[in-house]
């Protein structure tokens, strides 16, 4: 787990993959004021900012996970392309996120059309693969009874909705992943 001082692309990009936590949160601390200014130029607040750049660093750790993920820029451009790319698209309204309550309220439907409920372990298990912030936020919410107001102000958020947004995202991954392994007979 050896840390630089000033990495360059590819190696947080491999050290990220290698699930070196300290790569995932220099990228974070390195790249938000450019995203907070990109958001705030564009008729965003400080609060939409955090939401959107949740979602890049997101979408970045997924797109390294699935292991073929090849940068072909500056990471600092990536980063900025995703961010512009969804911010653009909240303005237009073409962002939309379901109420996390909603699925709640869908996944027993979901399971019971697969038949399969994952057991405890499985669960747990799922939770931990998924990696940061997602493992955290889902430990806090489930397993340690915070509410959304304190995963907000322990993790940083804006706000309760922006956890509560990051909860959606976050079930809708474990349950794509749990689905996706029950498909495939796992």
């Amino acid at each position: 787990m050896k840390q630089y001082e000033n990495p360059d692309d590819a190696t947080l990009v491999r050290q990220i993959l290698q699930g070196e936590d300290w790569a995932l949160t220099h990228v974070y601390h390195t790249h938000w004021p450019m995203i907070l200014r990109l958001v705030q130029l564009n008729s965003g607040t400080e609060e939409d900012a955090k939401d959107i750049y949740q979602e890049i660093i997101i979408h970045l750790y997924e797109k390294i996970k699935e292991g073929n993920f090849i940068l072909t820029c500056q990471l600092k451009t990536y980063l900025y392309a995703v961010g512009r790319k969804k911010w653009l698209n909240r303005l237009r309204g073409n962002h939309f996120v379901r109420d996390s309550e909603e699925v709640l309220e869908d996944l027993p439907e979901i399971i019971e059309e697969e038949s399969f409920m994952p057991e405890p372990a499985q669960l747990q298990n799922g939770i931990e693969q998924l990696g940061e912030p997602c493992r955290t936020l889902l430990i806090y919410f489930y397993y340690e009874k915070m509410s959304l107001e304190q995963i907000a102000s322990h993790m940083q958020y804006a706000s309760p909705n922006v956890a509560k947004q990051q909860k959606f995202r976050c079930i809708e991954r474990l349950k794509k992943n749990f689905l996706s392994l029950h498909t495939n007979g796992f």
